[in-house]
């Protein structure tokens, strides 16, 4: 007989990826986005609102985002 789980523990033997938090995802993510949008814009204040708006997209996603493989690759997409 299998021992019972307690609710919202993952089933044993399952691997359980650590994800980062928003926050730390921000601040890995920031600098390299900005610079794209620099490239793409051609200014720092368009590129500046763009990212404000992108992240600010993923931070109401986090729940669902955060848990994806790639989640930098669903923001350079989102912007």
């Amino acid at each position: 007989m299998q021992p019972s789980l307690r609710v919202g523990e993952p089933p044993i033997g399952a691997l359980v990826v650590e994800r980062d938090t928003f926050e730390e995802f921000f601040s890995a993510e920031r600098d390299r986005l900005f610079r794209a949008l620099c490239l793409i814009t051609g200014s720092r204040d368009e590129s500046e609102d763009v990212a404000q708006e992108a992240f600010l997209r993923v931070l109401e996603r986090w729940d669902r985002v955060g848990g994806m493989e790639d989640p930098a690759g669903y923001l350079h997409r989102t912007r």
